[in-house]
């Protein structure tokens, strides 16, 4: 959904999740999309989400609140 604060962060459209407007018919909808992907898809979306957690430690968001000041 587009409402998660961290989806910017955390999302690539298409490649590892959906972004949507969080109406009941839009989740329906991309519940749906995901129940569609085949395993080797899930893997890839699986894949990719864990590669842009890695953007974020302990040492990066401080490095990053330190440039803020």
């Amino acid at each position: 959904s587009c409402q998660v604060g961290a989806a910017n962060t955390f999302l690539q459209n298409n490649q590892n999740g959906y972004l949507f407007n969080p109406t009941k018919e839009a989740i329906k909808q991309n519940i749906n999309k995901i129940l569609k992907c085949s395993d080797e898809q899930l893997i890839k979306m699986g894949e990719t989400s864990h590669q842009l957690s890695k953007q974020i430690s302990p040492i990066t968001w401080r490095k990053k609140l330190i440039d803020l000041l």
